[in-house]
This record gives C-alpha cells, structure tokens and sequence, in this order.
C-alpha cells in the first residue's frame, strides 16, 4: 500500500488546517486532483482533526495526532490517530453533537473508529475515480 504521506502534528487549532494543507498536497502531488475527492476529504480530515484538538487531550494535558494517507487499488485510506482519551459517545441532547460523524460518513465509502485507552483512530475510506491512479 503506497503511503502518500505520513506526518504527526502537535494537538491545537493550527493542526486543522495544517493536516489539511498537507492532505491535499499529498493528494495533488499523486495526481490526484478530482475536486469531487479533494472537497470530500478536505471536510472530512477537518472534522476529524478537529475532534482531535476539542476532545482527544484533557485541558491540562497535550499531545500529538498522526495523519496517514495510503492508496490501495481503488481505495484512498486517511487515517487520523491520536494517543488521547478515547471516543466518548456524543450527548444528543447538546446542539450538534454527533453532526461532525454524520458529515464524515456523508462524505466516505466507510468510516471507522476504533477507541481505546490508547487513544482514538479514525480512518476515511474514499473511492478513488476511474483512471486516478498512475
């Protein structure tokens, strides 16, 4: 599985739209330019790096997420991992919770998150378009 870019960002509001920057730069430099695919995963990796920096790392604490991007035949495969608290199940009853994982499985083939004490992975799967891979 070609690895496209591997990067670790440190936990804060810039890694946002660092993350972003550098996925769609990857994206770009594979030749992998259908605007369909690069909004797609500019909104997903939002979200989920965004849910990193609000909720992976309690206020007195810091920490890292890592950005994996890898293609395998049809298949883009982002992944967002931190080392944080875990997933905690979004309280419905508080205005747009939940709406972050909606958009994201809106936008994905399939969306994943696996949750441990060990921290948070999220992976993106996206269909790659007819003819992108060289």
């Amino acid at each position: 599985m070609p690895v496209l870019l591997k990067q670790k960002l440190h936990a804060c509001a810039a890694a946002v739209p660092d993350a972003r920057r550098a996925v769609q730069q990857a994206l770009l430099d594979a030749g992998l330019d259908d605007a369909d695919l690069q909004e797609a995963v500019a909104l997903t990796v939002t979200e989920a790096t965004s849910n990193v920096v609000r909720h992976a790392y309690p206020r007195e604490t810091s920490g890292d997420l890592l950005i994996t991007v890898t293609t395998k035949r049809r298949w883009l495969e982002i992944g967002v991992d931190d080392e944080g608290i875990g997933f905690q199940t979004p309280d419905v009853s508080q205005p747009g919770a939940g709406l972050g994982l909606r958009l994201m499985r809106h936008y994905t083939l399939q969306l994943c998150v696996a949750s441990g004490d060990r921290g948070t992975l999220v992976t993106l799967r996206f269909r790659l378009p007819a003819g992108a891979i060289r």
